[in-house]
């Protein structure tokens, strides 16, 4: 896999908090928290797409659940990493009759966001804080 240049705008995709309100809307550790899933892979990596080869909206169509999704880019990879994730690599789709959509060759994951062995979690959540921090509410996309 091979890294995602530093200057590259990222999105993350999350489904909205309940009771989300965009006018006051900040994004928490809680929307680059690894999922289940997410967690039993090695390494433990989230989902994120390249905005310089993936739309929102192409991005969007991977999501097989319907409803809403929220929009948030981040400036860059560099800033991802500068705020505590370890690393952003391309990582090719599971499904492999995806790989054929539009967008399919921007989607990438962050790694890093584990808890590490005796990481207190109030130290983990407020990293992970600190890394939802460089991502910001654009938009809303209902499907």
């Amino acid at each position: 896999m091979s890294d995602v240049p530093d200057e590259h705008p990222l999105l993350r995709l999350p489904t909205p908090p309940p009771h989300f309100v965009p006018d006051s809307y900040k994004p928490t550790w809680e929307v680059v928290a690894p999922s289940g899933k997410e967690k039993a892979s090695t390494p433990v990596r989230i989902s994120v797409w390249d905005e310089t080869l993936t739309s929102p909206s192409e991005a969007a169509a991977f999501r097989a659940n319907g409803g809403a999704l929220l929009v948030l880019p981040a400036e860059s990879t560099i800033a991802v990493k500068s705020a505590g994730a370890t690393r952003v690599v391309y990582e090719p789709l599971p499904d492999p009759t995806q790989a054929t959509w539009p967008g399919a060759n921007g989607h990438a994951s962050v790694e890093g966001l584990e808890r590490a062995n005796g990481e207190p979690r109030p130290a983990w959540k407020a990293r992970l804080d600190r890394i939802a921090a460089v991502f910001e509410l654009i938009d809303r996309l209902e499907r």
